[in-house]
């Protein structure tokens, strides 16, 4: 899974919620899927022999995990900034560390390929070939993210792609 047990077991701790449904699917198998769904960059069809979950049931619990993951993890991970005064560091430590004034992190963003959505048309599709997302990060200086934003659509410019972040 390109994962640790150790981590595998924080996340599992963090996210795991009991259930009284019998024959539910088990937290573990639940975030096992999701993060090989990723990993291996497979259809929810060639998952269901790995997984042993029917590819309705991967439809259903993939999405629903990655949210739970989020909500569970994004204080302790994703704590971007929110004030003047830490804006004021991050310009700072770029000043010193590598001499450039007024800098308020180092951005970049990256396309990544998706299966188009049904019924969007050409709303993904790039001049590539292909339909794309685009991961957009802002970091500091010792490479922590500040800003994240997902989602955009990959035929958008790059300027418009900033255009169409919360940044």
């Amino acid at each position: 899974l390109q994962m640790s047990d150790e981590n595998l077991k924080h996340v599992i701790a963090k996210v795991k919620q009991d259930t009284v449904v019998p024959n539910a699917i088990t937290p573990e198998a639940r975030i096992v899927a999701t993060l090989r769904f990723p990993a291996t960059r497979r259809s929810f069809e060639d998952l269901k022999f790995a997984t042993i979950k029917s590819p309705q049931a991967l439809d259903k619990i993939i999405p629903e995990t990655c949210k739970a993951i989020y909500k569970a993890l994004k204080q302790e991970y994703l704590k971007f900034v929110t004030s003047s005064i830490e804006w004021q560091k991050i310009a700072k430590d770029f000043q010193s560390m590598w001499n450039f004034r007024n800098c308020g992190g180092s951005l970049e963003g990256k396309r990544v390929a998706i299966v188009k959505p049904a019924d969007e048309g050409s709303y993904y599709f790039m001049h590539k070939g292909y339909h794309s997302v685009v991961l957009l990060g802002l970091v500091d200086t010792s490479l922590t993210f500040i800003m994240a934003d997902v989602g955009c659509n990959g035929r958008v410019s790059d300027t418009g792609v900033t255009e169409e972040t919360a940044f």
